[in-house]
């Protein structure tokens, strides 16, 4: 599980987002493939919103920032002197 992790959960810092963006980007494109190929395959309608939805959830799992699921300090920002 911990090996499963390491590629799942990254700390929250700019060069991060860019790892985030691709992996948006490239689940978009895979979601919409498979989602297209259940609902021609099954000819139904129905099960490709479900096919959606379900890998929609995932999806926002994988990419979910880690403050969500843990209970450590909040990054401290800088404060802007005037």
């Amino acid at each position: 599980m911990d090996e499963i992790m390491q590629y799942i959960e990254f700390p929250v810092t700019i060069p991060n987002q860019r790892k985030v963006e691709q992996i948006i980007n490239y689940a978009s494109y895979l979601n919409i493939l498979v989602s297209l190929t259940v609902g021609l395959a099954s000819g139904s309608l129905l099960y490709l919103s479900y096919a959606f939805a379900a890998q929609l959830v995932a999806l926002l799992l994988i990419v979910a920032p880690n403050f969500l699921f843990k209970s450590e300090r909040p990054i401290g920002w800088l404060s802007v002197k005037y």
